[in-house]
Order: structure tokens, then C-alpha cells, then sequence
């Protein structure tokens, strides 16, 4: 892990105090808090940019489904002569 440093950011009057109070009911300090909510962010981020990859990837393989299909799938859900997933 790399050595902490710090960096200033300015932060509207309303997130400040909603980072501070985050951060007071998950006992952490406020620098804790952020670097979490940080880690989560760019987490989250990752996992849907490889997603958006994964697609793109299906795409160019030809690997699609007809959206009328999916649309007829969907619309049959519930009932008695519900279709199978299409694909």
C-alpha cells in the first residue's frame, strides 16, 4: 500500500457535513471515511467499465439477441405459454 498523503479539497457546506456525520456514525475519522467511500467509487466503477468491455466484446464476437425477442420473452413471463429465454 502507498504512503498517505494529503490532498485539500473544497466541499459544499451540506456534503461536508454529511461526509462528517457518515463518518461519526461509522466511527471512523473523516479521512478514513473518504478513502473508503473512494475505494468503493472507483470499485464500482472498475467493475462496470470491464462489463461495458465484456459487451463490446460480445458485440464485435456476434454474440447478440434480437430485442424483439427479448421483448416477446419478457412480455410472456407469467404466463401459461411462457417462452424460453431466447439466445
Amino acid at each position: 500500500m502507498s504512503t498517505p498523503s494529503a490532498t485539500a479539497i473544497v466541499l459544499a457546506d451540506d456534503v461536508k457535513a454529511r461526509v462528517e456525520r457518515r463518518a461519526l456514525e461509522r466511527a471512523q475519522d473523516v479521512s478514513e471515511y473518504v478513502n473508503a467511500r473512494l475505494r468503493e467509487i472507483f470499485g464500482l466503477d472498475d467493475e462496470i467499465r470491464e462489463k461495458v468491455r465484456r459487451g463490446r466484446d460480445d458485440i464485435a464476437a456476434g454474440r447478440i439477441v434480437d430485442d424483439d425477442k427479448v421483448e416477446a420473452w419478457l412480455e410472456s413471463w407469467g404466463q401459461d405459454d411462457e417462452l424460453d429465454p431466447p439466445g
